[in-house]
């Protein structure tokens, strides 16, 4: 199970944290995507669309995905323009993707390609024309062949700062020279607290991915965040800019429509069977470590072999934990409170404690560990930072075997100086014996 956490924590830096996580929603491989020619002309007016891709299966694409649709009748332009294409076969993609050096870039694709492509997933596409004047299209225009040129369509990539719903949003208003004034969004979402509650909300059926989520990313996503925040997410940005205005109080929306119908229920994954969730697989766990525990003590044995593997798993974790932290770019990552629960010194025990002189050092690690975990409480009791619920049970499995080996060694040591009581020896006789 817990070796089942770090392989979510991995896919989850590789396909997309964090830093979520950072995720790229719907993005597809470079070569996929053809740049048709969008060069600007002042014959003909353009005509500007948000499209919103509605969620997919796969966990970059429980956000949905959006894009920029440029048609010109009279030139017989109609292509989409994405913010979410990455190079996969770039060298060093994924640790740079992990460090959180993740760079994307702008593509440009025709309509058509881009339709069948979501039509084949079962995905819908909604289109929203925006109610722009032909000056403020050709602006738009302009700004993304400007953004489309080789030395500009790269830029890096941010979960929840600077993606692919963010960046068609910053261009429109770039053409406006104004902010719109966003309208609302769903309900869940216009009432959560910070990004990580809206990810909850939108992975509820993904409970695994939230897991690694809750690992890797820390407080800084517990703040609370203005609504306009919330356009980190493609479905989101859509459902606000269906009640936004314009600055001059006219709406944004001219029209909306559904381009591409989606399959009936959508394409997300059930709910996952509660047995399957993470929370399951740790109380699962602490159950087994009561067990091992009263086995223990029963015996009067210490389980060395399930400490040093429980530890090392928490050891492990705490490593990706530490990287991210400490060694990543990715500024949601940091700080990360869990750092009390989850750290490098987790992997004392499987060194420590096969030794007399080992367990006698790594007593007062646990002692120190026990201390910190009560601290980790603290953290989440004040808000600090939230608390994924299948944490409550790894955590009490860490305190339950922390106190059974300082028990098992203040014993161990008092039954050691009951089997050998110290002689007191006079100096005399200390003297005599040196000779």
């Amino acid at each position: 199970m817990l070796l089942r956490i770090l392989t979510i924590m991995t896919l989850w830096l590789a396909m997309g944290v964090a830093a979520k996580a950072q995720q790229p929603a719907a993005a597809a491989p470079v070569a996929a995507m053809a740049e048709p020619d969008t060069t600007a002309s002042h014959d003909g007016e353009w005509r500007v669309s948000l499209l919103t891709c509605s969620p997919g299966h796969e966990i970059y694409e429980l956000e949905g995905h959006s894009g920029l649709r440029l048609v010109n009748q009279q030139r017989g332009v109609d292509v989409v323009v994405n913010w979410g294409l990455f190079d996969f076969a770039s060298p060093g993609f994924v640790y740079r993707f992990v460090k959180g050096e993740t760079d994307y870039m702008a593509g440009a694709a025709p309509s058509d390609r881009f339709f069948s492509m979501y039509a084949a997933d079962g995905r819908e596409v909604t289109e929203q024309i925006l109610a722009l004047t032909p000056q403020q299209s050709q602006r738009v225009v302009e700004l993304v062949e400007d953004n489309l040129r080789p030395e500009n369509r790269t830029y890096r990539y941010n979960y929840v700062a600077d993606n692919c719903a963010t960046r068609p949003l910053a261009v429109v208003e770039r053409a406006l020279s104004d902010t719109i004034t966003l309208g609302a969004p769903e309900e869940a979402i216009a009432h959560a607290a910070g990004f990580r509650e809206a990810m909850r909300y939108y992975h509820r059926n993904y409970p695994w991915y939230q897991f690694g989520i809750d690992l890797a990313l820390g407080s800084t996503i517990d703040r609370p965040e203005a609504r306009r925040a919330m356009t980190f997410s493609p479905v989101a940005l859509q459902q606000m800019l269906e009640g936004a205005t314009l600055p001059s109080g006219g709406s944004v929306v001219a029209s909306t429509n559904v381009i591409v119908e989606g399959r009936d229920g959508g394409v997300s994954a059930p709910p996952t069977p509660w047995y399957l969730s993470p929370l399951a697989a740790g109380w699962l766990l602490l159950v087994i470590t009561v067990g091992v525990t009263i086995f223990d003590l029963i015996t009067g044995r210490l389980s060395r072999g399930y400490d040093a593997a429980l530890f090392t798993i928490f050891g492990l974790a705490g490593c990706l934990i530490t990287f991210l932290v400490f060694f990543s770019v990715h500024g949601p990552a940091s700080p990360n409170w869990l750092l009390l629960w989850l750290n490098p010194l987790c992997l004392l025990p499987l060194l420590l404690i096969w030794t007399k002189g080992g367990r006698r050092l790594l007593m007062w690690w646990q002692m120190i560990n026990f201390v910190a975990l009560i601290g980790m409480c603290v953290v989440w009791i004040a808000g600090i930072q939230a608390c994924n619920s299948a944490f409550i049970p790894l955590i009490i499995s860490d305190g339950v075997r922390s106190l059974f080996f300082i028990f098992y060694s203040r014993c161990s040591t008092a039954q050691s100086r009951l089997r050998h009581p110290m002689v007191y020896r006079s100096p005399a006789h200390t003297a005599y014996s040196a000779r």
